[in-house]
């Protein structure tokens, strides 16, 4: 049957145009949580899975949030938050063989104020970016 477009599909001129104007990157992540809130996963998927995905890819590769395991990292980029998260997890980790879990938890905020979710287990804490 003729299908309209999902909505990350239908989104992704006004991301577009969104970047367009002053790259309004606060504009174009709206409009992508947006497109995002309105996808029904509950529907069976159909043949506009592919487009979708493919919008969700053509936005991300402005955004860069939804992997970490992309090559090289330009100018700071992933190199800087690595570093940046790495530093916050070892002083976390001092706080907490101090039993200073006030400053272990402040710690925790911080990183998740800038997006980034951590997970204590056996093999030690990993972080991973939250897309908000």
């Amino acid at each position: 049957g003729d299908q309209s477009p999902g909505p990350l599909r239908t989104a992704l001129a006004r991301f577009k145009s969104a970047l367009e104007d002053d790259l309004n990157v606060a504009r174009a992540i709206a409009t992508l949580n947006e497109a995002a809130g309105e996808h029904d996963i509950t529907r069976p998927p159909e043949a506009d899975a592919v487009d979708e995905l493919a919008a969700l890819e053509a936005m991300d590769s402005v955004l860069g949030v939804l992997t970490l395991d992309h090559e090289g990292g330009g100018a700071g980029g992933d190199d800087d938050i690595g570093a940046w998260v790495a530093e916050k997890l070892s002083e976390r980790q001092a706080a907490r063989q101090n039993r200073d879990f006030a400053t272990a938890d402040r710690i925790r905020d911080e990183l998740a104020e800038q997006g980034i979710a951590i997970k204590d287990g056996p093999e030690g804490t990993t972080w991973s970016r939250v897309v908000q």
